[in-house]
């Protein structure tokens, strides 16, 4: 019988075409282990040179870009059955200004890639099939960045706030649609103030463009 993590990881895009019944030898063939982090712990630090890949198999996630001035932007929340530190792992490189934390209690699995230079290489059909995965996900990855850009490159804050909401509404697809950060969150996603976030929400309910009662909103 499948034990629980195996069940849900024959389910994520990462193992996609493996046979339930395989998940385990496949994990085993990249030197697989699972690791449980605390709330607010670091998963990679900023020097980190990282040699495996992370599954979140429990709990969630944060990407953090980190400031000269050590202010944190959220780059990007990770969530159940999603992977993180793909490019990290295959340059063996250190980003100073990147941080990986859990959002809340969270276990990962962690994985093994090949480098830049070749090693940790080996023809097990199951290692391509989860490199494969893992180049479209990183593909995923470099598609989430540029909308990033985009939002950044927003001239004020209501034209930042307006692209989120409507991004986040054709994600979603539903108007009524729940937002999935704090306002804390969505000002760091943002790279805005919490109380300028606040202020102009407050605005554009008052001006009929919003409806928002918590983290619900509508798009009028």
């Amino acid at each position: 019988m499948l034990n629980f993590y195996t069940s849900f990881l024959a389910r994520t895009a990462v193992f996609k075409g493996i046979p339930a019944k395989d998940i385990d030898k496949a994990i085993a063939c990249l030197r697989g282990f699972y690791k449980s982090f605390e709330c607010g712990q670091e998963i990679y630090r900023s020097d980190d040179i990282v040699s495996h890949a992370g599954i979140v198999v429990d709990g969630s996630v944060h990407a953090e870009q980190i400031g000269v001035d050590g202010k944190t932007v959220l780059l990007k929340e990770i969530g159940r059955g999603e992977s993180f530190g793909e490019a990290l792992c295959c340059l063996r490189q250190a980003n100073p200004f990147l941080r990986i934390i859990s959002a809340e209690k969270t276990k990962v699995l962690f994985i093994q890639l090949p480098s830049e230079d070749g090693t940790n290489r080996c023809g097990c059909p199951y290692r391509i099939i989860v490199l494969e995965n893992l180049l479209r996900e990183m593909a995923r990855d470099i598609q989430h960045l540029n909308m990033k850009i985009q939002l950044l490159a927003q001239p004020t804050l209501r034209d930042k706030l307006l692209f989120y909401l409507h991004l986040t509404q054709n994600a979603l697809r539903r108007n009524p649609f729940t937002l999935p950060f704090t306002r804390e969150k969505l000002a760091q996603f943002i790279s805005a103030d919490r109380s300028a976030v606040s202020r102009e929400l407050s605005r554009m309910k008052r001006e009929g463009i919003i409806q928002i009662e918590g983290k619900t909103v509508t798009l009028n």
